[in-house]
């Protein structure tokens, strides 16, 4: 019997194919996948320590954080002391228009929300730790309402938690600022300071004779020959009959009787606050301005101490901690919004600022408690 002769298969292999499971997709492994969680960790991370840093300013916890509250931040003095001066820095006109949802509020030319200021001084006349306020003023003045609403807000602070507002002016309050800082119990300022200017500026009235053009709008389309105004409107004193031609009728009639009243109503605030009778203030002190080191400053008065902002700080802590350095803090407030709802209580604004869309001090016949060119003023904030 034949033993059976092995059978060796060269034919090609076949074509079956291995089948290995993953245990994971595969772009989990990729490097890209790698670097991408690196970086959304290290967002996160800067995130968290950005919240904490803020969240240590105010003393709060991550939860109790909102739109509109208050964040402190050391300034001068003492970090240590018990005593707490909350700081705010006000640069600019006064404003009082704030659309407070506005995102795009921080971003504009700086000028001061009246509104603002004085939620942030009802805010602090509830935190027990602070024992008085210091606001940094300089200002050309601005807008009635702004203004009454800081003299207002400064008034109720000092009422309530019978601590006192410390106003300093270093460079120019003003008219306006005049009005805003009167209740305020002690106005310091520089010697070379501008206050004053007790009036109301209300525009121009145009009075042009002969005109042969007339350019409005982007492409600055020009008109040639006589112009020739059809008033559209009802109701007396709605609106000038010719706008390149305002008549004293006009200006007579419905624009002198608002400009006296609010004339009559900021003399009388001076007056209360200044201790200086009406007749002094229209005969004597009127629109003029006078530096902070002068007599009639403090005669009429706009101030009560001339100093440099150490001496202003001196005066606060040799009356509210026996000449020992107390604890100056800026305050800031909480903006929240969307940046809110994406990265949490992180983004602060430092001051009060207006968004031009949704102000009235652009508006060329709106009065104004404004010290200066009204028209050069109101040209480099609105740009018109």
């Amino acid at each position: 019997m034949e033993n059976p002769q092995p059978v060796y298969n060269n034919s090609a292999p076949s074509n079956t194919t291995m089948i290995k499971k993953r245990r994971f997709p595969k772009f989990l492994t990729s490097a890209w996948f790698i670097i991408l969680i690196t970086v959304v960790l290290l967002v996160i991370w800067i995130v968290i320590s950005l919240q904490s840093v803020a969240n240590e300013f105010l003393g709060m916890s991550e939860e109790d954080a909102t739109s509109g509250d208050l964040i402190y931040e050391d300034y001068k003095g003492d970090p240590e002391s018990e005593i707490k001066v909350a700081r705010l820095e006000l640069n600019g006109p006064l404003s009082n228009s704030l659309n407070e949802g506005d995102p795009l509020s921080f971003v504009a030319p700086d000028m001061v929300d009246g509104k603002a200021v004085a939620y942030i001084l009802e805010q602090l006349a509830e935190d027990t730790d602070i024992k008085a306020v210091l606001i940094d003023l300089t200002t050309p003045g601005g807008e009635i309402g702004a203004s009454s609403n800081i003299a207002d807000a400064i008034e109720a602070y000092q009422k309530k938690t019978n601590q006192k507002v410390y106003v300093f002016v270093n460079e120019l309050s003003a008219s306006g600022g005049a009005w805003a800082s009167a209740p305020a119990s002690t106005i310091i300022a520089s010697p070379t300071a501008i206050v004053g200017s007790i009036g109301v500026a209300g525009g121009y009235a145009p009075k042009f004779s002969n005109v042969n053009g007339y350019s409005e709008g982007l492409l600055g389309a020009t008109i040639n020959g006589n112009i020739n105004f059809t008033p559209i409107y009802r109701g007396k004193c709605k609106q000038p009959d010719n706008q390149l031609n305002i008549s004293d009728e006009y200006i007579r009639d419905c624009i002198n009787p608002d400009i006296d009243a609010l004339y009559s109503a900021f003399v009388n605030h001076i007056s209360k606050y200044n201790q200086v009778s009406p007749e002094i203030i229209q005969n004597e002190i009127g629109a003029r301005v006078f530096l902070g080191n002068s007599a009639e400053a403090t005669k009429y008065g706009f101030v009560d101490k001339v100093g440099n902002e150490e001496f202003a700080i001196n005066i606060i802590n040799q009356e509210l901690n026996q000449g020992n350095p107390v604890d100056i803090i800026n305050v800031a407030e909480y903006t929240g919004g969307l940046l809110e709802e994406l990265f949490g209580p992180i983004f602060y604004k430092d001051k009060a600022k207006v968004s031009l869309s949704h102000t009235s001090f652009c508006q060329s016949h709106t009065p104004l408690l404004l010290y200066g060119d009204i028209t050069q003023i109101r040209t480099s904030i609105c740009g018109k």
